[in-house]
């Protein structure tokens, strides 16, 4: 069943937990260029509120932008988009941040730049793959796949793989 809550807000989010087996949290900044800290308290909320309530399985979307990965997305998306949006970035790694910490089974399926496509089962997803593509995107059917996949399949538990292009 899927359902969708009012993330800075405890009780759409305990309501919304009930009964569920998986989180896939995919909240994004609407304004990449400059922080949200909002953002980054509602996903430091699910997560404790996960740990309380349960369910214990999270899947949650980052970029693959975070230092940690960003040299496989390629050097013009490495060297130039983290000037742009080095905010957005920034709350990434405080996202993912609380949830490494937690005990939660998670997944951080960290992304290239995303588009509206149709699906084309052509994207590259683990924890060593390296963007082939200067600018290629991996559209937003192919993530869902994969991240739902990932909810069923478990392959990368407690693991931050990559999906590019």
């Amino acid at each position: 069943m899927l359902f969708s809550a009012d993330a800075s807000d405890s009780k759409d989010l305990i309501r919304a937990l009930e009964g569920q087996d998986a989180v896939i949290c995919v909240m994004g900044n609407s304004t990449p260029k400059k922080r949200n800290p909002t953002l980054v308290s509602a996903v430091a909320s699910l997560v404790e509120l996960m740990q309380e309530k349960g369910p214990k399985r999270l899947v949650y979307l980052s970029t693959i932008l975070v230092p940690e990965s960003r040299a496989r997305a390629g050097w013009l998306a490495a060297t130039i988009a983290p000037l742009i949006i080095g905010n957005d970035i920034a709350d990434h790694i405080d996202k993912e941040r609380a949830i490494i910490s937690s005990p939660l089974d998670w997944t951080i399926v960290r992304a290239t730049k995303l588009g509206n496509g149709a699906q084309t089962w052509r994207y590259l997803a683990g924890p060593d793959v390296t963007a082939t593509k200067v600018l290629g995107m991996v559209s937003r059917s192919d993530l869902a796949k994969f991240m739902l996949e990932e909810v069923q399949g478990n392959r990368f538990v407690r693991a931050k793989p990559l999906i590019v292009m």
